[in-house]
């Protein structure tokens, strides 16, 4: 019983985040918040654990660019916005374009979750670290979903703080990919 009060504490804490920032910035899902950021910590030197266990870090992948997608199994604009994110990993892996989701959420929920919904990219988990990483990213609420595009270069190039629009979110993929 107080598990399911945390949860909902949590779920509450992170909409009522997202709609402030929305109301003060009007700024949701508008790409390129965070164009050029430095970071302190490189970005893709950060690991999270994969649902083995096994620990890997974001530059992992050798590719141009890497989507981040942060989100949590308890969020149903993060869950509605998965199989867009696995239609445009399969579109976007060929021209060097990996998408990564990091959860902040319990592996064996996200376990649990990933046995119903298919996703073609693969699926990292955290807890205060994750929450770090996206503050870091411009995301001081912690709401989510919350999407950064990263090349490898270690820039951070554009952040989405909501769900993502798909026409928007494919433009400027499209036009990140000509320019690396």
């Amino acid at each position: 019983m107080a598990l399911n009060r945390l949860v909902i504490l949590i779920v509450i804490s992170f909409f009522s985040g997202y709609l402030a920032y929305s109301a003060l910035t009007g700024s949701v899902g508008d790409p390129g918040k965070t164009r050029g950021k430095d970071i302190e910590k490189k970005v893709l030197e950060r690991r999270f654990s994969d649902l083995s266990g096994r620990e890997l870090a974001l530059n992992n992948w050798d590719v141009e660019l890497i989507v981040v997608n942060f989100w949590g199994s308890w969020c149903p604009p993060c869950r509605k916005e998965m199989p867009l994110l696995t239609r445009l990993h399969r579109k976007y892996f060929p021209k060097g374009v990996q998408f990564i989701g990091i959860a902040l959420d319990d592996p064996v929920a996200v376990a649990n979750y990933l046995e119903e919904q298919e996703v073609s990219y693969p699926i990292l988990w955290g807890s205060s670290d994750v929450s770090l990483l996206m503050s870091e990213l411009g995301n001081k609420f912690g709401s989510l979903p919350f999407t950064a595009i990263i090349n490898s270069q270690n820039n951070v190039l554009s952040t989405y703080l909501g769900e993502i629009e798909e026409d928007a979110f494919t433009k400027e993929l499209e036009k990140l990919i000509k320019s690396n």
